[in-house]
C-alpha cells in the first residue's frame, strides 16, 4: 500500500480588485487538510470521481474508490482544505487500482478530521 501525501497544511494568500471604494476580507494564512478526493484527468476538466462504496460506523468513516486498469486518462489525487476553495492536485502513479480514505467521526457521523489515506 502506498500513503497519499497530501501536505498537512496549505498556506493561503488572497488577491483581487475590487470596484470603487470596496474592500476585499478574506482571511488569510495557514488551513489545514480536510478531504481527499480523485479525478479522472486533471481536475481543470471537471472530472471528479464518487465513491464507489462509503461504510460508517465505530467513530470511523472509510470512502473507498475502485479505479479501472484500462483507463487511458491518468488519475489525480486531490487535496482539500478546510476553509477555503482552493486545493492542490497531481497526477497518481499509474496502475493504482483502489484507494482508501479514512476519516475520524464524531457519534452522530459527522466527520471531524482525517485519519488516513492510501492507494494500492
Amino acid at each position: 500500500m502506498q500513503p497519499i501525501d497530501c501536505p498537512a497544511t496549505l498556506a493561503v494568500t488572497s488577491a483581487a480588485s475590487p470596484p470603487g471604494d470596496w474592500q476585499v476580507v478574506t482571511p488569510t494564512g495557514t488551513r489545514s487538510l480536510d478531504r481527499i478526493g480523485f479525478y479522472s484527468g486533471p481536475p481543470s476538466e471537471q472530472g471528479s470521481l464518487a465513491p464507489d462504496s462509503t461504510m460508517e460506523g465505530g467513530g470511523k468513516s472509510r470512502d473507498v474508490w475502485t479505479f479501472s486498469p484500462s483507463t487511458d486518462e491518468p488519475l489525480w489525487v486531490a487535496c482539500f482544505y478546510a476553509g477555503t476553495t482552493l486545493f492542490i492536485a497531481k497526477p497518481m502513479p499509474h496502475g493504482m487500482k483502489r484507494c482508501s480514505v479514512n476519516y475520524a467521526t464524531t457519534r452522530s457521523g459527522s466527520r471531524l478530521r482525517l485519519a488516513e489515506a492510501h492507494c494500492q
